[in-house]
């Protein structure tokens, strides 16, 4: 491998696009497709599913029918203009004693569970319930005939909504809200709503059926944002198994998640599964998620191609870093990405990785240094130390961008990009001590690596990975002020 850069070429087939993977995935399966089945009354809300789902995918209309029961179509596909990655169909409540509207549903699942079209496969059944606060029944008997069908591996989550109502319902019989109770005071309620949740909910449906699914509790109110996550979390977990979980193994689920390690699953080569790639893309309350699909999407062709580059010769460096580029920025979905977020950013981003370039950092004007770098991605790609140096810190440099806007867009409940908020967000990264500490890292990886290292397919791979789960969890370093 050489240590000089590459040079401005006159090839018009060096600028053809890379096929890029995550194009691949949705080519595939374009959207995740859920079904929503849940309790509708004519007198309350009903079990809160279109708040549930514009929280879950941040969109503002998609609407289910939350009024009279039967009332919806359950083949109509409910999609929104601000998310394309996912499609629901909504099976309202049923009518006591009536079948009609359960024979409907059961011929949807069964038909829509062995799709040969993935685009067209049902993915996951979320069952919400609202919690029952007066002694109401916790299953519809339509909802009880609904773990009957055949359902061929499609996972079904149980989903208490409005978690928020139990917690109000202590704050009321002590007449104190919890920001203004002591922490004694904070734990009891904790308990008593635990308690009450366990005695209401969970026992009920022990009682009355023979495998429990997992099951979640959640709510859309704010400061109980966190409980969001969980349910992407637990249907990504049902979908890899594909298999029934027994009630014995529904504590194991979500303590596994409360207590993810740092590296999330393991990061050994694996096949992409497409559903569970849209799910991750479409979703836009959980960070690991996010994480996990780009990790994935990356290893199944460029990431490992990092040091050899393979797939990147006689390609000009503004191709390698536009495949690169899109691959990390559709999977975190932002809503106005795919309309702004490419050619224009690849520069701003490239241009701090550029640094690994050589004599790049002599460059003081900056005319000249915006010559450079153009002459730099302009050139074709050659396999160098400062190439792959750059590629390395191209990567791991704007997945902690999608990061830092992933975090504001959620605060923000949108998932459209302001763009002064992307221009702020580039800034402060570019002037970061996280940034140094990064570039620093694969400096000195680069210059370290040995010859037995070098003959390992994924030794760069690995340490990408590395450096993104150092740098791209909950509490990692950084932040954007901007609004969404």
């Amino acid at each position: 491998m050489s240590s000089e850069a590459s040079y401005p070429h006159n090839d018009s087939a060096a600028d053809i696009p890379l096929v890029s993977t995550m194009d691949h995935v949705i080519e595939q399966c374009s959207r995740f497709r859920v079904l929503v089945v849940g309790k509708a009354c004519p007198v309350t809300t009903g079990a809160g599913k279109s708040s549930l789902i514009n929280a879950i995918f941040k969109c503002h209309d998609a609407r289910v029918s939350e009024i009279r029961p039967g009332e919806s179509n359950i083949e109509q596909e409910i999609t929104s203009q601000h998310n394309p990655r996912f499609v629901l169909h909504d099976s309202n409540g049923y009518e006591p004693g009536e079948t009609k509207h359960i024979d409907i549903l059961q011929t949807f699942i069964e038909k829509r569970s062995i799709a040969a079209d993935e685009n067209q496969r049902l993915h996951a059944i979320w069952l919400c319930i609202s919690i029952p606060l007066a002694g109401g029944r916790v299953l519809e008997r339509g909802d009880e005939k609904l773990f009957k069908i055949k359902r061929n591996n499609v996972p079904i989550i149980i989903v208490f909504t409005k978690y928020d109502e139990l917690i109000r319902k202590f704050e009321f019989a002590i007449q104190k809200t919890r920001d203004t109770m002591n922490n004694a005071e904070l734990s009891k309620l904790q308990e008593d709503a635990k308690h009450m949740y366990q005695e209401s909910c969970i026992e009920p449906l022990k009682a009355g059926l023979k495998h429990v699914p997992p099951i979640v509790n959640v709510s859309v109110s704010p400061g109980y944002e966190d409980t969001l996550p969980m349910l992407v979390e637990v249907t990504l977990e049902q979908m890899r198994s594909g298999v029934r979980v027994s009630s014995n193994k529904i504590t194991k689920i979500v303590g596994r998640i409360l207590s993810r390690p740092s590296h999330g699953h393991d990061e050994s080569e694996q096949e992409l599964h497409y559903p569970e790639l849209m799910l991750a893309t479409a979703q836009g309350v959980d960070l690991e998620s996010k994480i996990s699909a780009s990790i994935d999407v990356g290893r199944k062709k460029y990431w490992r191609e990092l040091w050899y580059g393979t797939v990147f010769n006689g390609k000009t460096m503004l191709v390698c870093l536009d495949t690169l580029h899109k691959d990390i920025v559709l999977v975190w979905n932002f809503s106005n990405a795919q309309k702004r977020f490419f050619r224009e950013d690849v520069m701003k981003v490239a241009g701090p990785a550029a640094e690994f370039i050589p004599h790049a950092t002599a460059i003081g004007l900056s005319v000249a240094a915006a010559i450079f770098l153009a002459n730099f991605l302009y050139g074709v790609y050659k396999s160098t130390h400062p190439t792959v140096s750059c590629l390395m810190a191209y990567i791991v440099d704007l997945t902690i961008v999608m990061r830092r806007l992933f975090q504001l867009s959620r605060a923000a409940k949108s998932s459209t990009l302001n763009p002064e908020s992307v221009d702020e967000v580039l800034k402060e990264f570019d002037a970061s001590a996280e940034k140094i500490e990064v570039h620093d890292a694969i400096r000195e990886f680069v210059a370290q690596a040995s010859f037995l290292q070098t003959q390992k397919k994924d030794f760069v791979f690995e340490k990408v990975v590395s450096l993104i789960r150092e740098h791209t969890t909950e509490s990692a370093g950084g932040g954007a002020t901007g609004s969404g």
